[in-house]
């Protein structure tokens, strides 16, 4: 005999499901560098330190005249203002560094969906579910307004936000600002959605407040 679709949906996992923005992941947005990360930095008054540098395990990355220097925990602005201290204290005076994440080894988001390009992108500085999607070269045609934004919380696993984009468009509800490990999913006009490729059998259920 066939399974019916009750059995199917009491074998899922539920997923508590919001209609909504997500909270605000306050300094859980701002992407910490880790082991791995693969960093540019730019010293404007010293083109010989530019360099591109991969984290080691041990969280550090090793630069001209300064050495060794951990990076790993730190934000990119943290990491800028501790080589520009390092910088200044014996070589440079009022010394001019940018830092940037070229590729991180652990803050990534997932697009995917009805856009035109889905993928893994790396999460760069603070970035936002519109941001997202446009790295993913936008929605299709065929697309809702309609997005599932999946995000991991910790001990209560994952939770799913329905969130319309058409509204973000004009400007009535926020653009909210996406963490490591995020995946966005742009619903298809007229379809069912799923979601089995992604997360195993899930069905979404709604969150009572």
């Amino acid at each position: 005999e066939g399974s019916s679709p009750g059995a199917s949906t009491a074998s899922a996992k539920v997923v508590p499901t919001v209609q909504g923005l997500p909270p605000d992941p306050g300094s859980a947005a701002i992407p910490r560098i880790t082991e791995g990360d693969l960093l540019q930095l730019e010293v404007f008054q010293a083109p010989e330190m530019s360099t591109k540098e991969r984290v080691m395990a041990s969280g550090e990355i090793f630069l001209p005249l300064i050495g060794a220097v951990k990076v790993a925990g730190l934000t990119q602005e943290e990491a800028e203002q501790l080589i520009t201290r390092k910088l200044s204290e014996n070589y440079l005076q009022n010394p001019q560094v940018n830092l940037f994440v070229e590729e991180s080894a652990s803050q990534k988001v997932t697009v995917a969906g009805d856009v035109n390009t889905p993928g893994v992108f790396p999460l760069k500085g603070q970035m936002t579910l519109m941001e997202a999607i446009a790295l993913a070269r936008g929605v299709k045609g065929t697309a809702k307004d309609e997005v599932f934004l999946f995000r991991k919380m910790g001990p209560q696993g994952i939770r799913a936000y329905i969130i319309d984009i058409g509204e973000i468009e004009d400007g009535s509800l926020g653009n909210p600002p996406l963490i490591g490990g995020d995946t966005v999913q742009v619903a298809q006009s007229g379809t069912m959605v799923f979601f089995d490729r992604l997360f195993g059998k899930l069905a979404l259920a709604p969150v009572a407040f």
